[in-house]
């Protein structure tokens, strides 16, 4: 399993968990993504309890601009095998495939 350390020593920073969260997130780790020296999107990630076994689970959330809008996406589950680098170039993929803009541009 996937562990706030290993976030860490991915170059993810550990940050105070926003207040909305605070209920149900125990702690908050991010990472902004440059592309072309652009803001492209951050990567953010709450660890919370499960109750039933007490493991605690990352939950991926983002943000990305499409040209309609804004979309919000989260993963709450991960298959076994997948690693921070996986999971980054998934989500990189996406970014580039939903036609998203640039964090940074109107």
């Amino acid at each position: 399993m996937i562990t706030i350390e290993d976030f860490i020593n991915a170059g993810y920073r550990k940050d105070v968990v926003p207040e909305l969260e605070r209920n149900w997130a125990q702690a908050f780790v991010q990472k902004c993504v440059y592309h072309d020296n652009k803001k492209a999107y951050y990567i953010n990630v709450f660890f919370n309890k499960e109750f039933h076994n007490m493991v605690v689970r990352p939950t991926i959330s983002l943000q990305f601009e499409v040209p309609i809008g804004i979309m919000n996406l989260e993963f709450f589950s991960f298959k076994s095998d997948t690693t921070i680098p996986k999971m980054e170039d998934y989500i990189d993929y996406l970014w580039h495939n939903i036609l998203a803009n640039f964090y940074d541009e109107e």
